[in-house]
């Protein structure tokens, strides 16, 4: 009998990484799957919010170590909030968010030029503090291309001398 789009196998269950423990810290390449404003949890006096969060879900895609390759990261950066330091803080890492994935001047009324973006970030883990679990950090956004490179030897490469014509038997 064929198999249709809507027939399951229990057999075909992929193992799913389960342990939500916080990432090692260090560098992953990470996609973004959703961005989107939304109001801070915390009240002002009247019961109004207090900000506006840029709330972002990543996959990882690879790491250093090859860790936590499809585990999810959370990220909120406010966009305004009553604290101006606070503020600060978050548009500075938003406009970092926004370098490393290629926009250089960007508004985020609407954060569709966010999604399925590529980038590299430097995670740190956060301890648990005010009944949050310990969980990662973005301490760090960049380009993909700005990756970490390798502690490798330099590869000598020798250019011969731009005065030099080449000498081959190709007649063009």
């Amino acid at each position: 009998m064929e198999q249709t789009e809507y027939d399951f196998s229990s057999n075909d269950l992929q193992d799913v990484d389960s342990d939500f423990k916080p990432l090692p810290e260090g560098n992953y390449l990470m996609e973004i799957d959703v961005c989107e404003r939304v109001d801070t949890k915390t009240l002002n006096d009247q019961g109004n919010p207090k900000g506006e969060n840029l709330h972002l879900q990543f996959t990882v895609l690879d790491s250093d170590t090859g860790e936590g390759k499809n585990r999810r990261v959370f990220a909120n950066h406010l966009i305004r909030h009553e604290n101006p330091t606070a503020t600060e803080m978050g548009r500075n890492k938003i406009a970092e968010l926004g370098k490393a994935v290629g926009l250089e001047s960007f508004n985020v009324e609407s954060t569709f030029q966010f999604l399925n973006k590529v980038l590299r970030a430097d995670l740190e883990v956060k301890p648990a503090s005010n009944n949050y679990p310990a969980g990662n950090e973005v301490k760090r956004y960049m380009a993909y291309q700005e990756a970490k490179k390798p502690a490798k030897d330099p590869v000598n490469v020798v250019t011969p001398p731009a005065s030099e014509a080449v000498k081959d038997d190709i007649p063009f």
